[in-house]
Order: structure tokens, then sequence, then C-alpha cells
């Protein structure tokens, strides 16, 4: 039987209005809180005022295009996996998917799994009172965020340090989480390696957003994901500032460096398991060196991937490096003296560290001179990770002491002279 035709215009309002709340999200999935709700969005308006800068570094953030009501974006390359498209829609607008992944914008609460990210949010795009919950406290290094978990202000889904997993199902527990009513449910910022298990755990319950940081082979290429979380977090202005700031200071320590007399050779990393890793031509840590106008043995080797050795090999082929950088313990110390380093392992200092030219003059560097009280979590993993204009302020300066570089030293520091061996070298950087 048809339908009178105030019967038919109702059915269609009924209809259009299904379609437009179905595209707005994932088939199944729920929607997180947002905040800030815009009250009768006006698509003809534009409530992006704030935007980022177009991506110049990153190559696994693609195609950032703005709307009025919503931005887009896709993050490429995830450690293999497909990409994914995201449309960031501001509060209170609507908007079709589209075959993207629909999030409103800004979220009202938020999870944060990784160290490196909650860098970003909370120093760099200074969002950190959205945050409600972090992947594992003893991980973290920020002073600031451990007093918010002490005092139950942020939770740590990792509640023990002998817990090295999270059990991402805590995410769904109010009790745990201490999110609930408007800020509930939060939205979930993940590494691309826990898709997987985070899916596996709280299937399409919680929605979250991931990144491809780990997957830039350079630093300001990692370093402009600050603008990524600025979309997220509507801090736009701030991470774009931010980002401006880091470039501007990078290149200036980098043309530092290119005007120093000598590059000194240098070997990186520290053993474990009796394995020593050196980094290949094209990885991130690479990078550094090439900057720093440090000379590493494989920096033409044209490898991805880093090398492994052993430590016959290290003596071998990094014997006469004239500097060592990143050598330190764990749990770390940002005191450790090169006679304490010796004195932990005196078999592989025997076999090993001793025959390092590096090591008889004396010219070892720690990465590790902000660390947290108990020596689990390292500020060089944290912060440093989306402030590479820091660590390579720091590298210029321990490589070539004779060029000034304005500031003070930020993760590293030297671990002094051994007692008992002689340098063969009398003036190393003369």
């Amino acid at each position: 039987m048809a339908l009178p035709r105030g019967g038919r215009l109702a059915a269609a309002a009924l209809l259009l209005a299904l379609l437009l709340a179905g595209a707005t999200a994932p088939t199944g999935a729920a929607a997180q809180a947002c905040a800030n709700r815009v009250r009768n969005c006006d698509p003809s308006r534009n409530y992006f005022t704030n935007r980022v800068k177009p991506i110049a570094h990153a190559t696994t953030i693609r195609g950032l295009r703005y709307t009025n009501t919503y931005v887009d974006v896709t993050i490429a390359a995830l450690e293999g996996k497909p990409p994914i498209r995201y449309r960031f829609v501001r509060c209170g607008c609507r908007a079709p998917s589209s075959g993207r992944v629909v999030i409103s914008i800004p979220p009202a609460a938020v999870y944060v799994g990784d160290t490196s990210t909650l860098s970003q949010v909370a120093l760099e795009i200074r969002a950190l009172n959205t945050v409600a919950v972090i992947g594992n406290v003893f991980s973290t290094y920020s002073p600031e965020v451990r007093r918010r978990v002490a005092a139950g202000r942020i939770r740590s889904l990792i509640p023990s340090a002998a817990e090295f997993s999270p059990k991402y199902a805590r995410l769904l527990d109010a009790s745990v989480t201490g999110v609930s009513g408007s800020r509930a449910p939060l939205l979930a910022l993940i590494p691309s390696r826990a898709i997987k298990p985070f899916r596996a755990a709280v299937g399409n319950r919680l929605r979250f957003v991931t990144s491809g940081e780990l997957d830039e082979v350079t630093p300001l290429g990692r370093a402009e994901y600050v603008k990524f979380f600025g979309i997220v977090l509507d801090r736009s202005g701030t991470a774009d500032r931010a980002y401006d700031t880091i470039v501007r200071r990078y290149g200036a320590a980098k043309r530092l460096a290119a005007g120093a007399r000598r590059r000194p050779s240098v070997l990186t990393g520290f053993p474990f398991g009796g394995k020593w890793n050196q980094p290949g031509e094209k990885e991130y840590a690479a990078r550094f060196l090439a900057d720093a106008n440090a000379d590493h043995r494989y920096q033409s080797n044209g490898k991805v991937l880093a090398t492994t050795l052993s430590g016959a090999q290290i003596v071998r082929q990094f014997g006469s490096a004239e500097v060592w950088v990143n050598a330190g313990l764990y749990p770390g110390s940002p005191s450790l003296t090169l006679d304490e380093l010796l004195a932990d392992d005196p078999k592989l200092s025997n076999a090993v560290f001793k025959k390092l030219r590096s090591v008889q003059c004396g010219r070892v560097w720690s990465n590790q001179r902000q660390v947290s009280p108990d020596g689990l979590a390292n500020n060089y993993f944290e912060e440093g990770a989306v402030r590479p204009d820091k660590i390579l302020s720091d590298l210029v300066r321990l490589f070539h002491p004779n060029v000034r570089v304005p500031g003070t030293f930020n993760y590293y520091y030297w671990l002094g002279r051994p007692s008992g061996l002689k340098c063969p070298t009398s003036n190393l950087f003369g």
C-alpha cells in the first residue's frame, strides 16, 4: 500500500537520517566521546581556523585534506599493514565515512599507549589534561605524568613493574580507567604494533588512532607526527609551532656540525645477549650520526636494517673508533662511570671493551642523563624520540668539542676516564 505524501516525506527523512548516522562510523564500532561540541553545525562554516602546514618530511602521513567540518589523513606503511584512512570530524558535525575510519575530534579523554606519543601529547601540544590512561607508568620518565598517576588523576594500564604487556580489555572497565559519564568511551592512541592485540581484546567497543612514526627513517619525519596528533587533539596551531621550532634548531645544529674541522669515527649502542647492533646507512639512528658529521663504518652500506655483530667483530671493525656513544647499563643511571661499566661484566670487558680505543682514551658517552629514579625509564627514548633537535645538538657537542653549540647537554653525559688503561693517541681530537 502506498504511503500518503506526508508519510513518504517522513520516511525519506528518516532513511536519510539513518544513512547519515551509519556513515559516521564503521559498522558496529562504538562512538567515542568528544569535547567542545558544536551546536547546530553549519557545513558552510569553517570549523578548522587553525590548520597544520603541509607535511614536509614524514612519508607515511599522506593525503592531508581539510574541509569545513572534517580533516582527511591517511597513515601508510604501518609495519607492512594496509594503510588506514582517517576522517576526523568536528565534534557535533556529521560527515559521510566514504570508506574511512571516522573519529570525532577533539576526544573527551584518551588512552596513550606509547611513551613517545605521550611526550608529543604532554609536552609538544600541551594536551595532558585530555590523558586519562597511559600504557605503563614504570616505563614513563615524565615527572609530571608520574605525579598525576600517583595522585590518581591518570591511571596506568599496567599496574605493576612485573607486568610488561598491557591488558587492553581493562580499558572497558571504568573502575580501572576512571573514565565514565560524558568522557566515556575514550579514544585510544596506540602504536601500530599494538593494533592486532588491541582489536583482539576490545573488538569494536573502543575506537583507536594509530601512527606510522616508527616507519619513518628520518628524525624530522618521526617528529612531524606532532602535526598528526595536533589534528587528533585539536591543537593544530600549537603542533605547527612546536614542529617549526624542531626543524629550525635541528637545521642549526646540522650546519654547525658541517663546519667542524674533522669527522670523528664512532661506535654506537651496547651489546645485549652477546650481540651488538650497528645501524645501516638508511636506518633512523644512522641519520643522526651523518647529520652530526661523524664517521660510522656502515654509513654507506645501503642497508635499511641494522647489522648484528659479535664482540670479536666489534673489536675488528670498530676497535679504532674514536668515540663510543649510547653506552650504559639497565636499569639506567645518570652517574655511571667508565670504571663501573667495565667492572659490571669483567669477562666482556676484557674480551671486548678494553680493546676499544674509545674506552682506552676515555671517549665513552651514555644517553642516560635523564632517567627515572628507579632507572627503568629514559627520557632519551621518550622526549628524545620527538625532539631530534635536542639529540642532534648533544651529538654535535660531544663529537665536536671545539664547536660552540648553544645550551647544555640534554640526554648525554661523559663516563670519565678509565683506570689502568693507556690511550694510544695523545690528542684524539687534535
